[in-house]
């Protein structure tokens, strides 16, 4: 079954949208903004240009829920 038109190009867009990335300094809250802002579940976390982690808004909720409740208000976990 091929996926519909419009959603080929719903993803060919957020293929080619520019990559957000976070570095590994930056606090949890400012992953959660960036994930939540831009409706993506994983972080590339970046340094000198390198990947150095992946963060996901799972991460945080198994470590800092509070975060992800202020960003996420329907997730009650």
């Amino acid at each position: 079954m091929k996926p519909h038109r419009s959603i080929k190009s719903e993803i060919k867009a957020k293929e080619s949208s520019p990559l957000i990335t976070i570095a590994p300094e930056a606090p949890l809250e400012k992953a959660c903004e960036l994930m939540a802002e831009n409706d993506i579940r994983r972080l590339p976390v970046m340094e000198n240009d390198k990947l150095v982690g992946i963060i996901s808004v799972r991460n945080i909720l198994t470590k800092a829920p509070k975060h992800v409740r202020k960003f996420y208000p329907g997730n009650k976990k």
